[in-house]
């Protein structure tokens, strides 16, 4: 509860407006004129509750030698405004007013989205307010991570293209990139080089070449040549033991092959006598022994024909060409390793076997009649021979993959197009570059903002959801509430087809005006005027009524009423005097369910209405007046309401009086509102009692109509229809939104017609 306010200095009207501090109750009544620091007051308190300095500081005192300072206390605790800013807060303030109506319901004649946003959020109460702010929060995060989202999208567009952002972010790291970027590159190469690639050669197989059957060799090595007599062998070894440095018997041989006369082939000597030792050689060397020598021969030239040099060379050169051929141009290509490894061995093996068997030939030549024991290195040679066509076919299996490869590369290049080539190449190095610092950390960030951003989509569809939820239960009571009022102030229209559509990114509240069972739209600055809407439909009484009765219904849902302070700032401002008793019936029951009730009004008659029907205790109700002081400035003091009436009556004879006695010299505005007060205070005045219950001119006049003979009114029955006249002509300029400019443009005669018939009936005429 408001205790007191202590100071109000440069503020507004109120460059020193506390002379002494004013304590309240828990109805407080403060009257001032317009303009003389209402809506100050008002604004206040909602600087305090909204903990927004704004409203202050925009009211700096023109002229004025203060700084802005101001001290309330409430609950006993002391709220200090003072360089700019509040010491504490105090939210528990309710205020209807001017910013009220303008923040929440419309301005001038136009209804604006923001306005139906904030209704909704006022009219949603503390629980619907934090449900609508949940949601609002998650649409300011989403803003501000879209936002992020951009700004790192342009990083990743510049570093990514041609790919678009989501594409290079979801690029997939590769382990085996580096290879893939290596095969690119060859295959980019290649096609720039394709001619010359197609023409490289392929590789070449290795012919199996048949090997000696060994075999066979070991079986004529171990052959003796037996039917040579024994006489004959012996003697012929002994003969050439004794007269030969060898046992190499082939020499002699050849020798008896050489003899065609009886003389020696070699020495001429005549071979008379030598007939026997000649006998003992020709049996030595019989048919058998020539066939076998014949086969240990022959062999010794398959050695030479099919082991010569020359195969081994060609092996050896097969293989270095395509080692060469290999590793120059297919090595990179091919998925297959060229191994040449076994056949290192062939040529050692191939040339020991050869050599070993050659030496066995010639000392089996030699010597056929001796047996041979072969050496174990024979037969391993043997096995290995044996090898060498798996190894080599081995290999040339090896060659034919290698070569099918080479073939399937070259068709490839062939069908390969450079362009698609290059583009791909370009795609694996973004690919590689995509996981690499910075450009990893900068992706990573992006799609971390993206998560974040669909999360909070999610929650703010679920907050939605539930504000929807709770809106919808809420708003179909609210409009029976508002409605409830409505009827209550005899506004003659309802409001229909409650709605809470999405808007800018967030709700807004939606509804229609039903007036004469005819819906009728809110509209908006771009709605045409040519079809009934808000603006053009209803009066500046009933808009002011709509907004009344939007606050009563709000406040009301409040479950916490109880401990706020409720502040009305002129609730009769261009509403009909018809609705005043209602009116001060609501504010009765505001003053009941809150904790304070003030009521700031331009009408010291209607506070003073207020005071005397609600009944309250007077030690609960305290009224103060806002009144003018030095420099035109204002202060707040105590105030008799019934002076301040009597007062008003005053000022407004003075201003009729005034005009009619200097015409153009007086501002018409001020007459036209000073008309109206001046005859319902004539007429209540003098009819005290006959008009008992008439809170305004327009049931005064239904009285006065129906008045009877013998009754005080009937005196005045006569003045029915100038009184008609005079209530239509001062509602209708009164109650216009552009009411100085209608007044100005009123003839004068006729203004002058309504100020003397007022001034006549006051003076009792």
């Amino acid at each position: 509860m408001i205790n007191k306010i202590i100071k109000i200095r440069g503020i507004g009207l109120f460059h020193d407006g506390i002379p002494d501090a004013i304590k309240f109750s828990k109805i407080t009544a403060i009257y001032g004129e317009n303009g003389r620091g209402k809506s100050t007051l008002s604004s206040i308190f909602s600087s305090l509750t909204n903990s927004n300095p704004s409203p202050i500081i925009a009211r700096k005192t023109i002229g004025g030698t203060h700084n802005q300072e101001t001290q309330i206390l409430i609950d006993n605790i002391p709220y200090t405004f003072a360089n700019n800013t509040w010491d504490r807060q105090f939210d528990k303030i309710l205020i209807f007013d001017s910013e009220f109506v303008n923040k929440n319901i419309y301005s001038g004649v136009t209804i604006s989205s923001e306005q139906r946003e904030s209704l909704l959020e006022f009219t949603l109460g503390e629980m619907g307010g934090r449900l609508k702010q949940n949601v609002d929060r998650l649409t300011e995060d989403i803003s501000q991570i879209t936002s992020e989202i951009r700004e790192t999208g342009l990083t990743i567009a510049k570093i990514g293209h041609p790919l678009a952002i989501e594409a290079y972010v979801a690029l997939q790291i590769d382990p085996d990139i580096d290879a893939k970027i290596d095969k690119n590159e060859r295959l980019v190469e290649s096609l720039k080089n394709i001619d010359e690639i197609i023409k490289k050669p392929v590789l070449s197989e290795i012919t199996i070449f048949s090997l000696p059957d060994f075999d066979n060799l070991k079986k004529l090595l171990s052959m003796t040549i037996s039917t040579i007599s024994e006489e004959a062998k012996q003697n012929v070894i002994d003969h050439i033991k004794a007269n030969l440095k060898t046992n190499d018997v082939q020499w002699i041989k050849k020798g008896l092959d050489l003899i065609k006369t009886e003389n020696c082939p070699f020495c001429g000597k005549n071979l008379e006598g030598s007939e026997q030792l000649l006998t003992l050689y020709q049996q030595y060397f019989d048919e058998h022994y020539q066939q076998y020598q014949i086969k240990l021969q022959a062999f010794q030239r398959t050695l030479q024909e099919k082991i010569s040099d020359t195969t081994l060379s060609q092996i050896q050169h097969s293989v270095e060409i395509n080692n060469s051929i290999f590793n120059s141009n297919w090595n990179t290509i091919s998925t297959t390793v060229l191994d040449s490894s076994d056949l290192s061995g062939i040529n050692p093996t191939i040339l020991r076997i050869r050599e070993l068997s050659q030496r066995l030939i010639t000392i089996k030549i030699a010597d056929p009649l001796s047996a041979i024991d072969l050496d174990p290195e024979f037969d391993t040679l043997i096995k290995k021979i044996d090898t060498i066509p798996i190894q080599i076919d081995t290999y040339n299996r090896n060659i034919r993959v290698i070569n099918e490869e080479i073939r399937n590369y070259k068709q490839k290049l062939q069908t390969s197009d450079l362009a698609s080539a290059q583009r791909d190449l370009i795609n694996w190095r973004m690919r590689k570059a995509r996981y690499e610092s910075p450009n990893s950390e900068i992706c990573q960030t992006y799609a971390g903002l993206i998560k974040k951003k669909r999360l909070l989509e999610n929650e703010k569809d679920t907050a939605r959801a539930n504000l929807v939820r709770y809106t919808n239960e809420l708003l179909e009571h609210v409009e029976e509430i508002i409605n409830g009022y409505l009827s209550q102030f005899n506004a003659g229209f309802q409001i229909v087809n409650f709605d809470t559509p999405n808007e800018r990114g967030g709700p807004r509240l939606k509804y229609e005006i039903q007036l004469w069972k005819q819906n009728i739209e809110l509209g908006s600055s771009n709605t045409s005027l040519t079809r009934p809407t808000f603006s053009n439909t209803l009066s500046d009484g009933d808009k002011r009524t709509l907004a009344f009765a939007f606050f009563l219904a709000g406040i009301n849902l409040d479950p916490n009423l109880s401990d706020k302070i409720i502040i009305v700032d002129d609730p009769m401002s261009s509403l009909d005097q018809s609705r005043q008793f209602t009116t001060q019936l609501v504010l009765k029951s505001l003053a009941l369910k809150g904790k304070q009730l003030i009521v700031l009004s331009h009408d010291p008659r209607f506070l003073q209405m207020f005071l005397e029907n609600s009944f309250f205790p007077q030690e609960n109700c305290v009224t103060f007046e806002i009144k003018r002081s030095n420099n035109d400035y204002s202060i707040i003091t105590d105030c008799d309401l019934e002076d301040c009436i009597q007062s008003a009556y005053k000022k407004n004879y003075r201003t009729v009086s005034n005009y009619i006695s200097q015409g153009q010299c007086i501002d018409k505005f001020f007459v036209v509102r000073a008309i109206r007060p001046l005859v319902e205070a004539t007429l209540r005045n003098r009819f005290l009692d006959s008009l008992k219950g008439a809170d305004g001119l327009g049931k005064m006049i239904d009285m006065i109509e129906g008045s009877q003979t013998g009754s005080p009114l009937y005196r005045v029955k006569s003045h029915v229809s100038k009184l008609k006249e005079l209530n239509r002509f001062t509602s209708e300029h009164i109650h216009d939104t552009s009411a100085t400019d209608s007044v100005q443009q009123i003839a004068d005669a006729e203004l002058n017609n309504y100020a003397k018939f007022a001034l006549d009936l006051a003076q009792g005429s």
